[in-house]
This record gives structure tokens, sequence and C-alpha cells, in this order.
């Protein structure tokens, strides 16, 4: 009895020894089985109605055209994008509209086309307090150029209201003619130059300029 007993565990531990050992191919296939059983297993756990669900459909729209080879597109943690032309400028989409003054012109130290010129934009984390930004370009030698810029500390961009005045007297229950709007502009010296953008129909008032130290003319109305 003891040695058959001895035996039994004897079996068992080749048994086990066998089966540590089984052949590649073979230990592949039961890996695959059980892992084939267990995705049929998952997939049979998600609603049927979950399985059928179609898609998200992607639509494209069209923003801005008549844009001379753009390149890179970026923005800076606000409202407005800023799009890389590869002659050397970037222009600023902002309120559905392209506008007209560049934010940067380089076309002078850049070289282009092919696969030359102004190809990438990227601004500093803290753009809005230190005014940095980075450009990607290639030079007229035909070397690659990281360059820094700083926008100017004069230079100013705010968010706020526009109400318009008209000539004549005010009426008593006249509600005024205010409109949300941008005011972008820039101070050099004693002298402060903006615009105002209407942001709910896009209308550009100014450029105003206005000079510390000077009276502003007020005229009377009869």
């Amino acid at each position: 009895m003891v040695e058959r007993g001895a035996f039994v565990r004897a079996s068992t531990g080749i048994v086990r020894a066998q089966a540590a050992v089984l052949p590649l191919e073979e230990a592949d296939l039961h890996r695959n089985r059980a892992l084939a059983a267990l995705l049929t297993a998952a997939l049979l756990t998600i609603p049927a109605r979950a399985r059928a669900q179609a898609p998200p459909e992607i639509a494209l729209e069209t923003l801005a055209t008549g844009l001379a080879q753009p390149t890179a597109i970026a923005h800076a943690a606000d409202s407005r994008l800023f799009l890389t032309l590869q002659r050397g400028q970037i222009v600023l989409f902002e309120n559905g509209r392209v506008l007209s003054t560049p934010f940067l012109d380089i076309r002078s130290l850049v070289s282009c086309c092919g696969e030359r010129g102004l190809l990438g934009l990227a601004f500093h984390p803290r753009h809005s307090d230190n005014g940095f930004f980075f450009v990607d370009y290639t030079n007229t030698a035909g070397d690659t150029v990281i360059a820094r810029y700083h926008v100017s500390a004069g230079r100013f961009q705010l968010a706020g209201t526009h109400t318009r005045e008209h000539g004549g007297p005010i009426r008593k229950d006249e509600k005024p003619d205010t409109h949300p709007a941008r005011y972008n502009g820039a101070v050099d010296g004693d002298t402060m130059t903006f615009t105002v953008t209407l942001t709910d129909s896009n209308e550009v008032l100014g450029a105003f300029t206005l000079t510390r130290g000077r009276m502003a003319r007020v005229v009377k109305c009869l």
C-alpha cells in the first residue's frame, strides 16, 4: 500500500512536469482558445443596442479661403487662431474672418518653397504673461531656424462692450445700442491706437488714436 501510494504521487508529479513543458505550438493554441473565450464572454455582456450604435459622423466646415500656402495652425489659449503662411507671414483668424494686418511678417528672412518656408508656430505656456512665441522657418541660407519672438508689452487686446451713439437728444425710454466687442491696439509713448471689433457682426470700427495731454473735441449737436 505504501509503495502504491508513493507511485500515485510520483505519477501525479510526472503529469505536472509534462504539462509545464508542452510544445510551444500547443501552448499557443491553448492560450488562443482561452483568449477567444474571454473575448466572446465580454462581447456577450455588451448590450446589443450599444454594439449596433453607429459611429459618430464627422463634418468638415470651411472657415477661410484664399490663404497662400498655409502650413500650420496654433492658438494662444484664447478664441483666436494663428495661421502660418509658407512665405513668411502669420495671419490672425478671429470672429469668422482673417484679419488684413499680419500678426508677424518675416518674409525677408524666409526662403520658400517646396520643403522650405515658415513651417511652425508655438506659444509659450505663459504667453499671456511673458508674450513669448516661437517660430520654425528656413532662412535664406537654407538652414532651419527656431526663433523666439516677444509680443510688445505695449500691445493689448481686451474684451468688453461698445455702445453706439447717435446725434440728437436721447429719449428717456430709449435702450442703448450696445454690442459685445474686442479692443485691439497698442500704446507707444503717450499715444494709443486701437480698433473696436463688434463680435456679434464682425464689424471693425476705427482705427482710433488717443494722445495723453490732448483734450478730446466735443461736438455739440443742435
